[in-house]
C-alpha cells in the first residue's frame, strides 16, 4: 500500500509543478514598473533599452489650457490641473506591462 501512496504523491507533485510553470509563464511580462519619458520614447527602470512603441492613457495628453465661448464673444479659460497636464520628456511615470505592451498609466512625483 505504501507504493500506491508514492504514486499519488508523485502525481500531485507533477500536477503542482506543471500548474506553477503555466501560471509563471502567463504572469511573465505583466505588472507595474517605473520609467522615464524621454525625448524619443520610454525608458523603463527594469529594461536596458528605450521603447518607441508604447501607449499613454488619454487623460495624460491634455493640453495646458482650454477656452470656452459662451454668448458670442465671452470667453472662459479652463486651466488643466498640473497633475494631469500633458507628459513631457523627463517625467517619471508608472507603467503597466502586459506582455510586449507598455502603457503609461500615471505621472510619478516625489512626496513633499
Amino acid at each position: 500500500m505504501n507504493s500506491n501512496g508514492d504514486i499519488f504523491n508523485e502525481i500531485a507533485r507533477t500536477v503542482h509543478s506543471n500548474t506553477t510553470k503555466i501560471i509563471n509563464g502567463a504572469m511573465d511580462g505583466t505588472g507595474l514598473t517605473l520609467g522615464t519619458l524621454t525625448e524619443y520614447g520610454l525608458k523603463l527602470d527594469n529594461f536596458k533599452y528605450e521603447f518607441t512603441d508604447y501607449m499613454i492613457l488619454d487623460y495624460l495628453k491634455l493640453e495646458d489650457n482650454y477656452n470656452t465661448e459662451t454668448n458670442g464673444d465671452h470667453l472662459h479659460e479652463i486651466k488643466t490641473p498640473s497633475n494631469i497636464k500633458k507628459l513631457t520628456a523627463g517625467d517619471r511615470v508608472l507603467v503597466a506591462q502586459f506582455g510586449a505592451d507598455n502603457i503609461i498609466i500615471g505621472r510619478v512625483v516625489k512626496n513633499g
